[in-house]
């Protein structure tokens, strides 16, 4: 499996619409996608990180060069206070 994790801060008042969102991509059915998980932090309301899995490196290179994910990511940005820091990887146990 491969994935990314995603740093980010929320404007306020819109985790309702970044749950819709999150949401809508799910029912999407993106070839190789597993899951996708957001949280937030205890320490900090506005501190949030996404989890994203894919079933392989391969897919997820397609999802992210895809023109459609781009037009879903900066919808995505526009409820950001800035840009979202990234870190992608190899997934290396995923317990169900």
């Amino acid at each position: 499996m491969y994935g990314t994790i995603a740093r980010f801060h929320l404007k306020p008042g819109v985790e309702e619409r970044l749950t819709k969102l999150v949401d809508s991509y799910a029912q999407l059915k993106i070839p190789g996608h597993i899951d996708t998980r957001v949280y937030r932090m205890d320490a900090d309301s506005s501190d949030y990180y996404m989890v994203v899995a894919f079933e392989d490196k391969g897919s997820y290179v397609k999802n992210a060069s895809n023109p459609d994910q781009d037009t879903r990511y900066r919808q995505m940005v526009e409820l950001l206070q800035g840009d979202p820091e990234w870190h992608d990887g190899d997934i290396i146990f995923g317990g169900s």
